[in-house]
């Protein structure tokens, strides 16, 4: 995978994420060149946060963005986008993911899934509280900035 965000932003995506699941993959989309971006149709078969909005049994669909593997690096939109080897994921039978949206129409935070051999009863993907910590919104603070962006926390991150 290819990133260019701090790590904060994407863990912060997933304190932010209305769901953590993890799904069994139905289907792929296929196309014929990457990078793309690729729907993929799963069913729950984990919730670790989002009930009751999605059960086990549940169907959704979301995208995903893929890199074949063997592009040029000029072909690669520059970004914060984390791609997904194509053939690995069309390949793989399960996924964990942090999704948004209103079931089944999903989209994945930030690009935060990873690829799974199994379901597991406990997740695989975490969140570092540390690297969360407000940074953005502490450093105005510092900096003496006052007003909306430099207030709260965020969500699961609150001060006591």
């Amino acid at each position: 995978m290819i990133a260019v965000l701090p790590p904060w932003r994407y863990q912060l995506a997933r304190v932010e994420a209305k769901f953590h699941v993890q799904v069994k993959v139905l289907h792929v989309e296929a196309v014929a060149a990457t990078p793309a971006q690729v729907r993929v149709d799963a069913e729950v078969v984990r919730v670790f946060r989002g009930q009751p909005s999605l059960q086990p049994g549940d169907r959704v669909h979301f995208t995903v963005s893929v890199l074949q593997g063997d592009e040029p690096w000029d072909r690669i939109p520059v970004g914060g986008t984390l791609w997904t080897n194509y053939p690995a994921l069309q390949a793989t039978r399960f996924l964990e993911v942090f999704l948004d949206g209103a079931p089944p129409a999903c989209e994945i935070r930030l690009w935060q899934h990873a690829l799974l051999d199994a379901p597991t009863d406990q997740p695989t993907m975490h969140i570092s509280a540390p690297v969360v910590a407000r940074p953005v919104a502490w450093l105005w603070r510092v900096l003496g900035f006052r007003g909306p962006c430099c207030e709260g926390d965020p969500p699961g991150m609150e001060t006591s």
